[in-house]
């Protein structure tokens, strides 16, 4: 299976988007490859949920996610970090 990068990388864009605090201008980020990680799989369980907020997805990371489900979109965040790099 043949995994366009262009596609894969703008994918990634659509999920992260409203996580993004400079809005896809590139800006080096100081979070690191943990955070960065955490910080994608929030914005693919924010997509999946269908919430937009930030802060709404948040509180419903904490305290609603199942642990598996963290996981799952942990390594999807991973995924598509290994994919833009």
């Amino acid at each position: 299976m043949v995994i366009d990068r262009d596609l894969a990388l703008q994918a990634q864009r659509k999920l992260t988007a409203p996580f993004d605090p400079d809005r896809g201008q590139g800006t080096r980020s100081n979070q690191t490859r943990d955070e960065t990680i955490e910080a994608g799989a929030k914005a693919i369980y924010g997509i999946v949920t269908q919430t937009n907020d930030p802060r709404e997805v948040e509180r419903k990371w904490k305290s609603v996610a199942k642990p598996l489900t963290r996981d799952r979109h942990r390594a999807e965040a991973e995924a598509c970090l290994r994919a833009a790099t």
